[in-house]
């Protein structure tokens, strides 16, 4: 397929495309990014609907960059689908942090854990939500408590 060619060529991405949606015409997908700058990730956006994007560390310089990238894959994916995307990160804090130094880094979860006040983790995670939100990503992969 397609999709096949494209990885084998160029190695620029990992797709894991979920089937279609019962009722709807749309297959949207999740797409790792590795390499914005592509005509390739256009053209796959484009032709399967790809929806969801992972972020890596990779893909981050810097605030301002990570914020463009986020508007500008908001308006390729929202073109193509009809759709706000789903931009994610895994953002946990501590060592597990892929925004880069100019952004709101908050402590590991051992950290907060260690300062025995739950309202340390609480206000470690709205940080991290808000920071994230400020940036364009609109789902963070860490883990959460129920």
């Amino acid at each position: 397929d397609k999709l096949g060619q494209l990885e084998a060529k160029k190695g620029l991405v990992q797709k894991s495309l979920a089937t279609p949606v019962a009722d709807t015409a749309l297959a949207l997908g999740t797409i790792r990014v590795e390499q914005w700058e592509n005509a390739d990730l256009r053209e796959l956006v484009a032709e399967y609907k790809i929806g969801n994007i992972i972020l890596f560390e990779e893909n981050i310089r810097d605030a301002a960059q990570l914020r463009r990238l986020c508007g500008e894959l908001r308006t390729l994916i929202a073109t193509h689908t009809g759709l706000p995307p789903l931009i994610s990160i895994d953002q946990e804090g501590g060592v597990v942090s892929r925004l880069k130094g100019d952004c709101a880094l908050a402590p590991s979860a051992m950290g907060v854990a260690a300062t025995g006040d739950p309202v340390n983790a609480y206000r470690a995670g709205e940080i991290t939500g808000r920071e994230l939100r400020a940036l364009g990503v609109n789902f963070d992969l860490a883990p959460v408590m129920a």
